[in-house]
């Protein structure tokens, strides 16, 4: 929330979540983004979160 337009990489999330190293490709942030976004489609139409393809996810500005 700090950085609203910054996209973060898999592994950013992965060890800002987790505070683990990151290890590889790992399915585990694409899943919760998935569960968050379904969260979200449930209480509303607009999207929050962007898929910005090679480099990872932001917040939809």
């Amino acid at each position: 929330m700090k950085h609203p337009t910054r996209a973060f990489s898999k592994q950013d999330l992965y060890e800002l979540a987790w505070d683990e190293i990151y290890m590889g490709e790992d399915k585990t942030v694409a899943v919760h983004i998935s569960n968050l976004r379904a969260k979200l489609r449930s209480h509303t139409d607009d999207d929050y979160i962007d898929t910005v393809w090679g480099i990872g996810f932001r917040l939809s500005p």
